[in-house]
């Protein structure tokens, strides 16, 4: 078993020993187990730990910590929280972040529920 990050935070890319996360919480593994989905709060990103090859990519975020759909390298989270694997689709994902749940199929993530507005009643 191969550890993935190093001692150090950030957030960099790369081989398993020198990619860097701030804040992994939530943890998912792809139908096909050869993927595992790391929420890496801090950072507002999802991270993909490829366990075949040891390679950390970003997978969803922009880092800017804001609520934005759309591509998802494009996209934003506020400090995703939880990940789930959509059990019908491989390769989809369902996103737990702040004050909403976004899904990510292909390329493309979109609101499921929440968003900024909830912030803004009432959250942090």
């Amino acid at each position: 078993m191969a550890c993935f990050g190093s001692a150090t935070v950030g957030c960099v890319d790369g081989a398993h020993n020198t990619a860097t996360f701030d804040g992994p919480v939530g943890l998912c593994l792809s139908l096909d187990g050869e993927t595992l989905m790391c929420a890496d709060q801090n950072n507002q990103k999802i991270r993909r730990i490829d366990l075949c090859h040891g390679l950390v990519s970003t997978f969803i975020g922009s880092a800017s910590g804001d609520f934005k759909n759309g591509a998802r390298l494009e996209s934003s989270l506020c400090d995703p929280l939880s990940l789930y694997a959509d059990s019908l689709k491989p390769n989809c994902y369902f996103i737990g972040d702040m004050s909403s749940i976004r899904y990510c199929e292909g390329e493309t993530v979109s609101l499921i529920a929440g968003g900024k507005d909830t912030m803004a009643e009432g959250g942090r």
